[in-house]
């Protein structure tokens, strides 16, 4: 295979394909791009027995990021942001596959970069295959470098860094009301239907419902129908429905002064 010493000395992972797949003949492959190797002799063996197939290189198992421009007029109207550096560069059908070093473990995938208002631009990385100089394209062309890697490949610029990804809040778990410890079976029968309302309070009337259900469970506390414990139930679901902490600590302030008038 042309070139193939240039990237096994980039530790680059290969494998001869057809079409945008691997070659059938090497078995099963799942996803295609985990059979890629920098392994020289399983590499020139392949050469041998496909000499005149198309070569594909994985980019997430050789630490580069490919940026797929199928239409460069769209990089015309780009964001300012949209930087992209001198690097190695393969010229293709209908644009060019600019190749970049990986520096970061999270990468901006194409749909973020769509949502950004740029189209016709992908971003190859983790799971992708991009295929090689001296390859030839089912429509003829072949696929030749405009500048060889020998030459360098620049890091990737900073906004193809993606952000870390959000963390959905963990719900809280439901309360699970005990018996005697707790209160009288009274005080827990009315003690579950109080927090339903705090539960269920519509957004306007979340305040109100907290402090007339605190007011009630501080009177339950002082009956003796329920331990004082309780109370601190209601601040919780309050806070857990969208009250403010602030909010809360101050409904419950009010809420024990109340009853205890």
């Amino acid at each position: 295979m042309s070139g193939a010493s240039v990237y096994q000395a980039l530790g680059w992972r290969i494998l001869p394909t057809l079409g945008k797949r691997p070659q059938p003949a090497l078995g099963p492959t799942g996803p295609g791009h985990e059979l890629a190797t920098a392994d020289p002799d399983l590499v020139q063996q392949w050469a041998e027995r496909f000499p005149k197939t198309n070569w594909a290189v994985a980019p997430g198992l050789s630490g580069l990021v490919v940026i797929d421009v199928d239409d460069p007029d769209a990089l015309r109207h780009a964001p300012a942001w949209l930087t992209l550096p001198i690097s190695a560069c393969v010229g293709t059908r209908r644009g060019w596959h600019l190749y970049l070093r990986r520096t970061a473990e999270r990468v901006r995938r194409t749909v973020q970069v769509e949502a950004a208002g740029v189209h016709g631009v992908e971003v190859k990385a983790d799971g992708a295959l991009i295929t090689l100089p001296g390859s030839v394209h089912e429509s003829g062309h072949v696929y030749r470098w405009l500048r060889r890697p020998e030459f360098g490949i620049a890091p990737m610029p900073a906004w193809l860094v993606a952000p870390p990804p959000v963390e959905p809040a963990t719900p809280r778990p439901a309360r699970q009301l005990g018996d005697t410890a707790d209160g009288t079976p009274y005080g827990m029968a009315a003690l579950s239907e109080l927090l339903l309302e705090v539960e269920h309070a519509p957004e306007g009337s979340r305040n109100a419902t907290a402090f007339r259900v605190a007011v009630r469970v501080a009177e339950l506390i002082d009956s003796g129908d329920l331990a004082g414990h309780c109370l601190d139930w209601v601040g919780e679901l309050a806070e857990a429905a969208g009250l403010p902490g602030s909010e809360v600590r101050d409904v419950l302030a009010s809420a024990r002064r109340t009853a205890v008038r």
